[in-house]
């Protein structure tokens, strides 16, 4: 059995990553010098990480090869699943893991089933599972940022809110203005980072792809789709997520939830 790493490249990988080290110990310092709270969150997080994508790495090549869709999905959902757990640990108010799989999965799962089936993406392991990963990810991303946001917001303006709703107005009516800036949130970055790709962004998928060999126009396209995937599996999977919190944060008889943030 061939060695899958040689003695003269782990030496040159352990001493990339004790080096790398020192931007770590940066961040902590930072962490620890502004009193943020965050320090062994964010040496769990690394670790974690690093020990995640070794063991990746490790089954690249047997998850590329992947050709058995319903294997592929069940992958992908597995992603969705890990994803909503990670989520679920930065958010106090509602044990939203349930909120979150949900999201992430027809957020997530929809879109890349949709490029599936109109033939944008090749229904392969290799295509499938790395852009199923930065679709997932990225909606993560966008709920947490949403959900935070609009749970801060509703916190903020409880007095106006309860006022609306006594005059009348419906739960959503009381916080349209709370939804529409939600969504704005996680949006608005990811339309500014369209807008500089290409010269001062310079995303990895497309220079891996070209890296790899493949046709430099292609790999743009390629590139383009990915961001359009990320931005619809976002606002679909953020719509949910705040529509599903709406329901905890009011009662059955449309009022606030007091209870829910007195902890």
């Amino acid at each position: 059995m061939a060695e899958i790493i040689s003695q003269s490249e782990f030496w040159e990988i352990l001493i990339r990553i004790l080096l790398s080290g020192t931007l770590l110990f940066f961040l902590l310092f930072i962490a620890f010098w502004q009193q943020l709270q965050m320090t062994r969150t964010i040496i769990i997080s690394y670790v974690r990480g690093l020990i995640q994508i070794v063991l990746l790495a490790l089954v690249l090549v047997l998850i590329f090869n992947l050709r058995n869709l319903v294997i592929i999905y069940l992958y992908m959902l597995g992603m969705a699943i890990f994803s909503a757990l990670t989520a679920r640990q930065h958010y106090r108010y509602v044990d939203i893991l349930k909120i979150e799989i949900v999201a992430l999965s027809v957020g997530g799962l929809g879109v890349m089933g949709l490029v599936t089936i109109l033939g944008i993406i090749e229904p392969t392991g290799e295509y499938l599972i790395p852009m199923g990963g930065m679709v997932i990810s990225n909606a993560m991303i966008w709920t947490t940022m949403t959900s935070e946001r609009l749970t801060s917001d509703f916190i903020k303006n409880q007095g106006l809110i309860e006022a609306s709703l006594s005059l009348g107005a419906s739960p959503r009516m009381a916080i349209h203005n709370l939804l529409q800036d939600a969504f704005k949130t996680p949006f608005n970055p990811s339309i500014n980072r369209v807008a500089i790709l290409g010269i001062v962004s310079i995303p990895g998928l497309l220079a891996g792809m070209i890296i790899g060999g493949e046709n430099p126009i292609v790999a743009a396209v390629y590139q383009v789709i990915i961001f359009l995937m990320i931005q619809s599996a976002g606002l679909i999977a953020v719509i949910i997520v705040t529509y599903l919190l709406i329901n905890k944060f009011f009662t059955s008889v449309d009022q606030i939830n007091y209870a829910l943030f007195s902890n």
